[in-house]
């Protein structure tokens, strides 16, 4: 906002300026008389002419007004972007999280109705007793990886 302004300060710059003042000292009924001293006339052509013979220059500064506004507009436009793909990235982060983590807990419901089942048909004789420490290794190993994806605050975080 006041890089803009500033592009309406140099733009004003440009044009020729009349200013109107008042004194105690001197008054006069009639404006030509106000008008008669040399030092009116020479502050009053001085404030007309002065933005004629500096035309260069006031364009050049309102040129570099005008680009020094289009650079920051484009430095708040990248910064806005590169905030909207930040919260973008940390949201499906999130949600891939969330999903890994109830995989896990899936995971984990399955290998310990496995290890179960393996139990049960060991006790019944129709498996080894290495096959039930197998099923328990892999319970185990399911228990242990919801451990590293920890659910906080409605959203998982990943603990290293």
């Amino acid at each position: 906002m006041a890089a803009d302004a500033g592009v309406a300060v140099s733009h004003k710059q440009r044009f020729p300026r009349l200013k109107i003042t008042g004194s105690a000292r001197q008054s006069s009924s009639e404006l030509k008389n106000l008008l008669a001293t040399e030092q009116h006339f020479w502050s009053l052509a001085g404030g007309l002419l002065q933005p004629l013979f500096n035309a260069g220059e006031l364009a050049a500064r309102e040129e570099q007004a005008r680009a020094r506004l289009a650079q920051l507009e484009k430095q708040y436009l990248s910064s806005v972007y590169q905030a909207f793909a930040e919260t973008e990235t940390a949201l499906a982060r999130e949600n891939a999280l969330a999903t890994q983590y109830q995989h896990y807990l899936e995971a984990e419901k399955n290998a310990l109705a496995a290890e179960r089942l393996s139990f049960e048909q060991y006790q019944r004789g129709l498996l080894s007793y290495a096959t039930v420490l197998e099923s328990q290794r892999r319970a185990f190993d399911a228990q242990f990886q919801p451990i590293f994806i920890i659910p906080a605050r409605n959203r998982c975080e990943v603990v290293a």
